[in-house]
């Protein structure tokens, strides 16, 4: 009856554990990058209905976009977005605006407007940018698209 292992077999036992390894931390790291990039996404998607609906509300706009949306102010708190101007610039990664949300004012309009910004070979803003459908990010602000 054996009481121990053999050298061979602990040999075996950590060749297949850094296998293992190789394979699941690349995997690991992209579930993080997904994560943030959906949550960034979301957070854009949810300034810009908060931004309409305060609009809508209040019958103007504020000149700071955290008074106008807490998704934003989130997004400012913590580093991944900054106000420029009627622009708010997403952040991602090295790229201080892969994704603008832009307050467009005309005589005849005012427009809520999510635009792209240079990726820059950035890997991380090119799939935001993906993610982000630009066709569903026009809004109207202060109901002018109602007809009555």
């Amino acid at each position: 009856m054996r009481s121990a292992f053999t050298m061979i077999e602990i040999v075996f036992a950590i060749a297949i554990i850094g296998i293992l390894t190789t394979v699941a931390i690349p995997k690991l790291a992209a579930s993080r990058g997904d994560a943030k990039i959906s949550a960034l996404a979301k957070n854009v998607s949810v300034a810009m209905s908060e931004i309409s609906a305060y609009a809508v509300s209040k019958k103007s706009l504020a000149p700071r976009f955290e008074t106008m949306s807490h998704a934003a102010s989130g997004m400012m708190q913590r580093g991944e977005a900054t106000q420029s101007g009627k622009s708010l610039l997403v952040k991602m990664n090295t790229v201080n605006d892969c994704l603008i949300v832009d307050i467009n004012t005309t005589e005849s309009s005012v427009g809520l407007k999510l635009e792209y910004g240079d990726p820059q070979g950035d890997e991380m803003c090119e799939r935001l940018q993906n993610v982000v459908d630009l066709k569903g990010y026009s809004i109207a602000l202060f109901g002018q698209r109602v007809r009555y």
